[in-house]
Parts: C-alpha cells; structure tokens; sequence
C-alpha cells in the first residue's frame, strides 16, 4: 500500500476571518491535545506543533473494532486467523501534515481506507466553530455577561463570527478531471488568465501594464445538467473538437458536492511536481513514538524537508 502527499490550502471565510485567524486555531488544537473528537463516526486526535516556517501536526483515527484477520501461507495451505489487539488498545490511522504558516498551504500524507484531506479540513473546522464560541463567550462576559445584553446586541456579536473554514483539494490537471467527473453536483467554475486571445484584447486594454491576471466566476443555469456543466469546463481547459483555442487558464477551481455529500472546492494546481509517494510498511515501521513527539518522528522530518523542496507551491497564495 502508498502513502501519498497531497496538496491543500486553507481559507476562513466570512466575518470571522477579521477576529481569529489559523495561528488562534492551532492555539485552540494545542489546548485540547490528548482529547478525542467524534467526528464522523471516528474517534480523532489531533496533535499540533510548529518551525519557524510550517505549523506541523498528526492526525490519529482510532477504530471502533479491535479484531483484525490475517492470512497465514504455511507450506500448500492457507490458514485464516484472527488476531485481537491488546487490552486497553486500539487500531489506528494515522496522518500527518504540515501547513506554510504564511498561505496557509500546506501537504497531507494520506492512505487508503486513513482520514481523507477534506474530512481532516472539516474536523479543523468544527475546533475552528469551537474556538470562535470561546472567543464570543469571552467577548460577552467582559462585557457584563448575557443579562447585560440586549437580544439584538447579542446576535450582532454572534454575526460577527459567523463563517467556516474552506478545505481546497490542489490537484493536477489530469486528477482534477478524474475528480470533477465524479461530483454529483456542481456549483461554480472560476479560472484566471494570465494572457488574453487576440480578438479580446481590446476589451482588457485598459488593464495592460497594471493587472497580474484576469479572474472570472462562471454561475450555471438551474436547468442546466451536471454533463453540460462538466463539459463546458473541460472544454474551457482543454479546448473544444471544434477546433477553438484552448484558454491560456492560470488557475482553476470547482466547487460542488463528491459522493460523500461533503462540499468540496477542488482547486487546477498548475506546478508539475509530484509530492511524494511512499511505502506504507516503511513509514508504519517508524510510528512507536508517543503521539505528542510526532515531530521527532522520521516521517515528520521527511515531511518537513519535502515542503522545503516546494517553495513554488507552499509560497504560492491562490487569489
């Protein structure tokens, strides 16, 4: 089995984004290290540290089972046992990362069957949820608390930490078709262009010498099918078989619902490099560590030297 490093990039949204930001987010995990999360069925840890450069962290999915069956080749026979793990004990997955303290771009380390890129952004979310209720909570008792409030006043510091936390998916262009065609829905397209086709050129003119790109949002049609909408995106990236030209596209993203019925924004990474595929027996065979010293784990430090190797793409912000 792989292990693969996967890029994603993190983005608060809403009003919240004024009052609290990723640092007060990995202050709020810090604070509850050590205490496991329901979250969609599982029982998660998570574990955070930082560099100078990269927030750091490990992500611990404990099974609810404890019986496991192995597969014994003794000679021409083959023999199905069952094992149990000790008392007290439990399988895990686990997961690590690292995210660019300054775009809040980061790699996952992911394999089959482990806490896929955008669960681990829902979970960040929900201690995301859970941080801004303190920080409103702290906000109403130095001012007197509730009964000195008026209901009104109230709601408008609750609107003020209204929003969540956006999980993008960076993919390559031939993974972001693989996973487009799979959406049950889409909801928006939007690309940049960093060049214009000559017979448009005018309309930009004004704009020469000054802008960086030119960025559009695509809303579809009600009636129009998840087939149309996907094609019409593919043919804006690659060009129709009618002979049109292909868009000189800088950057891309959709934003629609997989088949786990999560919300997902997949962003078109353009950088060509690969992050990083690994053995999953390798690095298993370096995981007896306490959780808490995950960042004197060899794998941390491999993690941690790919990122360096990427400063392209963990340097780069999406707009």
């Amino acid at each position: 089995m792989q292990v693969n490093l996967l890029g994603f990039e993190w983005k608060i949204k809403g009003d919240r984004a004024k009052l609290v930001d990723v640092k007060d987010l990995f202050a709020h995990i810090t604070s509850n290290h050590g205490t496991e999360i329901k979250h969609k069925g599982h029982n998660r840890l998570v574990y955070v540290g930082e560099t100078p450069g990269y927030y750091t962290g490990l992500v611990l999915t404990a099974k609810d089972h404890v019986r496991f069956c192995e597969l014994n080749r003794k000679g021409k026979g083959l023999q199905i046992n069952v094992r149990e793990a000790t008392a007290g004990s439990s399988l895990i997955d686990f997961n690590f990362f690292v995210l660019n303290k300054q775009t809040s771009r980061g790699l996952y380390q992911y394999y089959k069957n482990s806490c896929w890129v955008t669960a681990f952004g829902t979970l960040c979310g929900s201690m995301l949820d859970d941080c801004c209720e303190a920080k409103m909570a702290a906000q109403i008792v130095a001012g007197g608390g509730a009964q000195t409030f008026k209901e009104k006043d109230l709601r408008a510091i609750r609107r003020k930490f209204d929003g969540y936390l956006e999980s993008i998916l960076l993919v390559r262009e031939d993974d972001f078709k693989k996973i487009v065609s799979n959406m049950t829905k889409i909801k928006s397209f939007q690309f940049s262009m960093g060049s214009v086709l000559p017979e448009k050129e005018s309309w930009f003119r004004p704009l020469k010498g000054v802008s960086q790109s030119i960025r559009h949002q695509v809303s579809f049609y009600k009636e129009s099918t998840l087939q149309a909408r996907r094609k019409a995106i593919f043919d804006v990236l690659g060009g129709d078989n009618k002979g049109h030209e292909k868009a000189k596209i800088d950057k891309a993203a959709v934003h629609g619902v997989d088949h786990d019925g999560l919300s997902r924004t997949i962003f078109l990474e353009s950088n060509p490099d690969f992050f990083g595929s690994y053995d999953f027996d390798e690095v298993a065979g370096g995981m007896n560590i306490q959780p808490e010293d995950f960042h004197k784990s060899a794998f941390m430090s491999k993690l941690l030297m790919v990122a360096d190797q990427h400063p392209r793409f963990l340097g780069a912000k999406t707009k």
